[in-house]
């Protein structure tokens, strides 16, 4: 059974067009800490599934995600019991894989656009904010590296979508089919 999904509507293609949502890292900040990580989370999905879309490859970011929601939930509802410590480090294992599913696809996009971006954050720094703030929020000072990583991955992301958009203008338009 084959299974096809259109991800016309995330990418915004029209007529073979790919383009990446602008996401502004200051707003993604501000909202972020408005609703308590809820809208970094939100956009960090969008922007993977742009990703798995436009690198045109399959990834497991939607169960690694899933993952990680139900385990923080199980654990923050359990520990009272000490069984949430286990759901807690748990669900810092399926976010850190969720972010190395999105740093893989990425990185197969600049490789199949021919882009080098060296102002892009290191995947090690980005890993090492995730651990750090997962395993310091339950202290309240998580917020600090989550801030960090949140600010630059979304930067990170606004300069490969302008990135992309310039080179695109540079193309000549595609002539459209009659």
């Amino acid at each position: 059974m084959n299974v096809t999904v259109d991800f016309s509507s995330i990418l915004g293609r029209a007529g073979g067009d790919t383009k990446l949502e602008r996401i502004d890292p200051q707003l993604v900040l501000v909202l972020g800490l408005c609703t308590l990580g809820l809208y970094p989370l939100y956009k960090f999905y969008r922007v993977a599934m742009q990703y798995q879309a436009l690198a045109g490859r399959a990834s497991q970011v939607q169960v690694f995600l899933g993952s990680y929601l139900g385990a923080h939930l199980l654990g923050v509802l359990t520990l009272r019991w000490y069984v949430g410590i286990f759901f807690l480090l748990g669900s810092v294992l399926a976010g850190l894989f969720a972010l190395n599913e999105v740093l893989a696809l990425r990185r197969t996009i600049l490789e199949q656009h021919g882009l080098d971006l060296p102002q892009l954050h290191e995947s090690d720094a980005q890993r090492a904010c995730w651990v750090a703030a997962s395993l310091l929020s339950w202290a309240g000072v998580g917020v600090i590296p989550a801030a960090i990583q949140c600010w630059w991955f979304f930067r990170d992301h606004a300069a490969l979508a302008e990135t992309m958009a310039a080179q695109r203008r540079q193309q000549p338009p595609h002539p459209r089919a009659a």
